[in-house]
């Protein structure tokens, strides 16, 4: 990968909105110095869910990203996308490196069970037939702190990306 970040095949637009998940993707775009065009979406009048964003992302979510007519949806994939377009920065395991499997496995995490439970706690939801949402929130957190003391999530700064997802 050519490592000039002003490199026209590494334009990216970001779809933003302030005061929601597409600001650590746009925290991570300032990291890598990278080459990327800001479009802002205001959620206060419904952009997000006007004709012209939906033709662009039919769930109406951000952050997404646009890289060389290929869309990104979803935060997690965002991150590993944009770290793989700037290997130089060296904020991701590449292919190769052991470290590669467990931050793979801890971006999925945030987005499958972190988050969730934390929506969970804070909607007072009713729990599941098999999990209390409070056991389940705790259990994410003591389970992201106890890897996190073993040195198992934050390796150094090769896994930088992954701290822009669980903050």
């Amino acid at each position: 990968m050519n490592s000039n970040l002003n490199d026209a095949t590494r334009h990216v637009t970001l779809f933003h909105s302030p005061q929601t998940r597409s600001g650590g993707v746009l925290a991570l775009l300032e990291e890598l110095g990278a080459d990327y065009e800001l479009n802002v979406l205001n959620q206060k009048k419904g952009e997000q869910r006007g004709a012209a964003y939906l033709a662009i992302n039919p769930m109406g979510k951000v952050p997404a990203i646009m890289h060389n007519g290929a869309l990104v949806t979803e935060q997690s994939a965002v991150y590993l996308y944009l770290a793989d377009l700037y290997p130089e920065a060296g904020i991701s395991p590449q292919m190769g490196d052991a470290l590669r499997g467990p931050y793979l496995r801890w971006l999925a995490f945030y987005g499958s069970c972190f988050e969730p439970a934390f929506v969970d706690k804070a909607l007072k939801r009713e729990p599941g037939s098999r999990h209390d949402a409070l056991w389940h929130c705790r259990r994410c957190v003591e389970h992201r702190d106890g890897a996190t003391r073993q040195r198992r999530l934050y390796a150094g700064q090769s896994v930088q990306c992954f701290g822009h997802v669980m903050g």
